[in-house]
């Protein structure tokens, strides 16, 4: 399994290089796809909840040692190092300060996640359960460390915050999870298709952030 998932890799990673670059140099098709970010966060979601076997995820959650670590860098480690970091780097420039501080306080994505994981021979349920734990709780989480680490530099809407997350991250999740219920053969029969659409609107998210950023 181990040397199927890595030579499954490069593709993926030659793919994200060739957005990066087409995202820089040609920048006005990324940009006409902005409006879409919500919605296409929203179908990651849904579709790798949907592929998530449950038997899979209880025998993950069962591995305490294991996530007690992945939540304490994810949501310890990390955004101490990065609101320690953060001033130095970018103490003069508030919008990258901020964006960097964000990127140290939002939990993995389901789905880059889960590629890397895996690619790397590495145990790929328990970077799902966590995942698919730390999503549904950034509602929660996300706000409170961005209240403790960006509120001294800019102000933070905590309410309207959480429930973005709330809409965007949980309830896509349990869709997923609801309709997986329902149509459980289908889940399993579409997983490798579902997670291939996953990756390609992750391509499309980098696309559309790059551009942005292109200037």
């Amino acid at each position: 399994m181990e040397s199927k998932a890595i030579r499954r890799a490069p593709p993926f990673s030659l793919l994200l290089v060739l957005v990066l670059l087409f995202g820089l140099a040609a920048p006005a098709p990324g940009r006409s796809l902005a409006r879409f970010v919500g919605p296409l966060i929203v179908g990651i979601l849904f579709l790798m909840s949907f592929t998530l076997p449950l038997s899979r995820l209880a025998a993950a959650a069962r591995n305490g040692r294991a996530l007690a670590v992945c939540f304490a860098v994810s949501f310890g480690v990390i955004p101490a190092l990065c609101f320690a970091a953060g001033p130095l780097l970018f103490g003069g420039d508030r919008a990258l300060l901020a964006g960097f501080l964000i990127l140290g306080a939002l939990p993995c994505t389901l789905a880059s996640a889960s590629v890397w994981t895996r690619a790397a021979g590495g145990n790929d349920a328990v970077a799902m359960v966590f995942t698919t734990v730390s999503n549904a709780l950034a509602f929660l989480l996300v706000p409170a460390l961005l209240h403790l680490l960006l509120s001294r530099w800019l102000p933070v809407d905590t309410p309207a915050l959480a429930e973005r997350l709330l809409t965007r991250v949980l309830l896509p999740i349990a869709a997923g999870q609801a309709v997986r219920a329902l149509l459980p053969r289908l889940a399993a029969r579409s997983a490798r298709g579902v997670a291939a659409g996953a990756r390609g609107l992750v391509l499309v998210i980098v696309l559309i952030a790059v551009s942005g950023a292109a200037e």
